[in-house]
């Protein structure tokens, strides 16, 4: 192959590349807890669910969750993951926009449905039960996938609430997400 031919091609992979990504964006679910975890993969090829990378120390890494998520921005998205303890223990349940480096990711989450475990005010009709971020919890009807209330994340400003976890129990997390906007990170002081 000469240069003339993979030229032409690499255009076309750029191309290809752009079309895919355009109207959607990156979320997250993470999940960081005091036991071990077995994790289950998503039928979804759009929601990778993995131990994270991040976290250097194995037995930390292997009491971790991280969903990356790719929402679409032009209507809501349902999405599922699964894990299951080994031991009784506690979690704390992140929802929050995907990590970069510069930019804010931003997008919403409602309607959650979990099931294996509890989880206080779940459709985000409330705050009470979570800790969050100013401004992180909205109400309008009109925006909402259901009810009234919904949240608007981003990775450094998330919501996130503590859930109890049974050996052998398999949780499972259903979730209502949509991608908002990718916003430039502020300047830092």
């Amino acid at each position: 192959m000469n240069f003339k031919t993979i030229l032409p091609a690499l255009a076309l992979i750029g191309m290809t590349t752009v079309t895919t990504w355009a109207g959607e964006g990156r979320a997250r679910i993470d999940m960081y807890s005091n036991t071990k975890i077995k994790i289950e993969a998503s039928a979804d090829k759009k929601v990778r669910v993995n131990h994270p990378g991040w976290v250097k120390e194995e037995l930390k890494k292997s009491q971790s969750l991280s969903a990356d998520i790719f929402a679409p921005d032009d209507q809501w998205k349902q999405i599922t993951i699964s894990f299951t303890p080994e031991q009784d223990g506690y979690g704390s349940l992140h929802f929050k926009g995907q990590w970069d480096k510069t930019k804010m990711n931003w997008c919403y989450f409602d309607n959650v449905v979990v099931e294996g475990t509890s989880l206080k005010n779940p459709d985000f009709e409330s705050a009470d039960g979570w800790k969050h971020s100013e401004g992180a919890f909205i109400t309008d009807e009109s925006m909402a996938q259901s009810g009234k209330g919904l949240i608007h994340v981003w990775h450094d400003k998330y919501v996130h609430q503590s859930i109890k976890l049974t050996a052998g129990q398999t949780v499972t997390i259903t979730a209502w997400v949509k991608f908002d906007k990718t916003e430039d990170k502020p300047a830092k002081k």
